[in-house]
């Protein structure tokens, strides 16, 4: 086992001592059950991103983009 130090708030150190005794365990036995418990709910990273998926689609075309904008303006005006 390793030996880990970290400094609790008065108040969290001393509602830790009391569950301690009430039931019947070390603080550093409900310590390392709360730790084993917080990170199984918050495993590893894995290797898979877990934001949005983006794609290169490359540069647009300007020629292209201004003949889309016009067409669109047009059919708008024609309507």
């Amino acid at each position: 086992m390793k030996r880990i130090n970290i400094q609790l708030s008065d108040e969290l150190a001393g509602r830790l001592e009391e569950l301690a005794q009430r039931k019947e365990m070390s603080v550093a036995e409900i310590s390392r059950r709360s730790l084993e418990t917080y990170l199984s709910r918050f495993p590893e990273k894995t290797a898979t991103p877990s934001g949005l998926p983006t794609f290169n689609l490359g540069k647009p075309r300007r020629k292209d983009l201004k003949e889309t904008i016009y067409q669109e303006r047009a059919t708008q005006i024609g309507r």
